[in-house]
């Protein structure tokens, strides 16, 4: 497929030997625990990938960089997702190089990522329901010369292999209250542990464990503080880590689809029209992406270009599912029992939808970005579970109570005739108090009377005719228009003379 082997020689133009190395490995080995693929991808220089030519890296571009993300995720999917952690946490670290210099931390991990090949793995986004993507899942106690850590951080892709942890921490700002910090700390410090988390046999490669961390001790050094911009929108180092981080994970999973994709054109079992459709379908998340890469190119990095780098997640996102499905579709039953690789990217695929940020948890801010109503803003807080209640329409209460009256709320008895329609107000019981007019208790003596001796409003019940001849009519549903059945005994029939046969 064109697109794909542009993709694949960007790669090894990039990291020599990284495909080739990868390709001789069985798939299963690739994507199973225990960290077969790091070593290739060190080899090659991957870790050096978007850190700056400056600092010693390799200093791919965002255009180039989701292209070779791409690549990978066509041959390694668990690789690709555990290496974004990696890329998007350095990309934002040496953007912001001069002023963290300038901010005091400890230089010389930064250097290290390069001239040692380091991995380093990110503590950010949690993965558990109702948790801010933002509210940081550890927090630092001040100690002499430093902060003691404790939280924990599960998923976390590299858990094994990272030599580098970066994550958000809350530590006591100067008001009282709490701030969001970042920090960078060495993976052998004391009291960082792992423990199984990642329980799924798809992307177990990616090494997505649990992190914990139990009165780790850092200096001061390693802590650089954030703030919230104007009206509440997020630092310039947020807002560039959340873009690196949204176009190179979305790469990752065009990757797998495009696997499939270009299988199912190269069996051309499907109508041409079908492959046509199917291949542009893939060429769709592409364009997105790569136009989201070009704009960060050209600056575009602040609040507003968030926005439309989420869009963009979103529509790829999209085109990603559909067209795995369809490729998979097209491929036949038979290459989905024959091969395990095609049950494995189709299930791969979905996994995009499960990086943060999810559509509903941002969706009242991206309304009021696209109705100008207000800028695009990304809470700490998780979407509420109801919506609020318009002006003019007060919620119902929990408990319906009786509608205070003088009376009580008659209740029709069912009869077989026609019969006014129920109330929904709940029925009160025989000996419930009816409430007074001005909602005070009412007396004791006041009762409801007993359903059974009320009567319909709508009309009184009659006593049928009595009818001795004829059997009690049964209760059941209404018979059809036709000839009534007769109800006295038959009356033998006469036989006919034999002179009226014929």
């Amino acid at each position: 497929m064109r697109s794909l082997d542009q993709a694949r020689a960007l790669c090894e133009s990039y990291l020599p030997g990284l495909i080739d190395g990868l390709s001789a490995l069985p798939f299963e080995q690739r994507e199973s625990s225990g960290g077969a693929t790091l070593p290739v991808f060190r080899a090659s220089g991957g870790p050096g990938l978007v850190i700056p030519k400056d600092y010693g890296g390799l200093g791919a571009t965002p255009l180039d960089a989701v292209r070779v993300m791409r690549a990978i995720g066509a041959h390694a999917p668990s690789l690709a997702v555990g290496t974004t952690m990696h890329h998007f946490s350095v990309a934002t670290l040496f953007t912001f190089a001069e002023s963290i210099k300038n901010s005091g931390m400890e230089w010389a991990l930064l250097e290290a990522i390069t001239s040692r090949n380091l991995l380093v793995s990110s503590g950010f986004a949690e993965g558990r329901p109702a948790q801010g993507i933002l509210a940081p899942t550890m927090t630092a106690t001040p100690a002499p010369g430093g902060y003691r850590i404790n939280g924990s951080k599960k998923p976390c892709s590299l858990s094994h292999s990272m030599d580098l942890l970066t994550a958000s921490v809350a530590v006591p700002s100067s008001d009282g209250g709490q701030q969001t910090a970042f920090l960078l700390m060495p993976a052998t410090l004391r009291g960082i542990t792992r423990h199984p988390f990642w329980g799924s046999s798809v992307l177990a490669g990616a090494e997505s464990d649990e992190v914990r961390l139990a009165d780790v001790y850092i200096e001061e050094e390693l802590v650089i503080p954030t703030e919230n911009g104007p009206d509440g929108m997020l630092d310039d180092l947020q807002t560039t880590g959340f873009i690196w981080f949204e176009l190179l994970i979305t790469a990752s999973y065009l990757g797998m689809a495009s696997a499939l994709v270009e299988r199912a054109l190269a069996a051309r079992r499907a109508a041409i029209t079908d492959r046509a459709a199917l291949g542009t379908r893939l060429e769709t998340a592409t364009q997105l992406l790569e136009g989201a890469a070009r704009a960060m190119m050209a600056g575009e990095t602040d609040n507003d270009a968030l926005a439309r780098v989420l869009m963009a997640r979103y529509g790829a996102q999209d085109a990603i599912a559909d067209a795995a499905r369809q490729a998979v579709e097209m491929l036949g039953g038979m290459s989905f029992i024959g091969s395990p690789d095609v049950a494995y990217l189709i299930a791969a695929c979905q996994c995009v939808a499960f990086h943060p940020p999810s559509r509903a948890s941002i969706a009242a801010a991206m309304v009021d970005y696209l109705d100008g109503s207000g800028p695009f803003l990304m809470s700490d807080a998780a979407p509420t579970a109801a919506a609020p209640v318009p002006p003019g329409n007060p919620a119902p209460p929990v408990a319906a109570t009786p509608a205070p009256s003088g009376t009580p709320e008659p209740m029709a008895t069912p009869v077989a005739t026609s019969a006014a329609p129920t109330p929904t107000a709940p029925t009160p019981s025989a000996d419930a108090p009816v409430p007074a007019a001005d909602g005070t208790a009412p007396p004791s003596s006041r009762r409801v009377p007993s359903p059974g001796r009320l009567r319909s409003p709508s009309r009184p019940r009659r006593a049928a005719p009595p009818r001795p001849s004829s059997p009690p009519r049964p209760s059941s549903p209404r018979r059809s228009p036709g000839p009534r059945p007769r109800t006295s005994s038959p009356r033998p029939r006469r036989p006919a003379s034999p002179a009226g046969r014929r």
